[in-house]
């Protein structure tokens, strides 16, 4: 195993050496990327991950939603997209779930991701910021309980969710 990844409400991920995700636990909001909202009880291969053949290097996982991160530093979701009235909208708006991997832009590759209750901390490579070339410019986004993502900060070093709110560490 590569990375494992558990939320509060009893869902965990697995990555293995060979890019396999492998899921297990509650599935009520479709947050396993099994398509469906059953639960599993045991680990077992996700296969609508496994058919978007990419290179899986992170995984997190919220309360109601998963996202993925591959090499090429493109993020993909799944899990709920709308609650208490605020939607969270990828791809395909007029639908509240995303029982597939559903792509989400941003303007530079994702370098990490966090999980709070109802959101993502997403941490960025901008490409939209005005540095020199040979600097990384590095921005903080938060989605799930905004639409579009916003841009939060810049220049940050780390990032990371709490369970209600985004933390991260700018440079001076």
């Amino acid at each position: 195993m590569l990375h494992i990844t558990k939320n509060t409400n009893a869902h965990i991920h697995y990555i293995t050496d060979s890019s396999n995700v492998y899921s297990c636990g509650w599935g009520g909001y479709f947050q396993l990327g099994t398509e469906n909202s059953d639960d599993r009880f045991e680990p077992d291969i996700v296969d609508s991950i496994a058919e978007l053949e990419i290179d899986v290097k992170l995984i997190c996982a919220s309360q109601w939603m998963s996202c993925v991160v591959d090499a090429d530093g493109d993020m993909y979701c799944v899990g709920l997209k709308a609650w208490t009235g605020k939607p969270w909208k990828l791809q395909n708006a007029s639908q509240i779930w995303a029982p597939r991997p559903e792509k989400i832009d941003f303007p530079g590759k994702v370098i990490s991701v966090s999980a709070g209750v109802r959101h993502m901390t997403v941490l960025v490579a901008d490409s939209t910021a005005d540095t020199p070339t040979s600097e990384v410019s590095t921005a903080v986004y938060r989605f799930g309980d905004v639409w579009p993502p916003q841009r939060i900060a810049t220049n940050v070093q780390l990032a990371a969710s709490t369970k209600w709110g985004s933390v991260f560490w700018c440079k001076a």
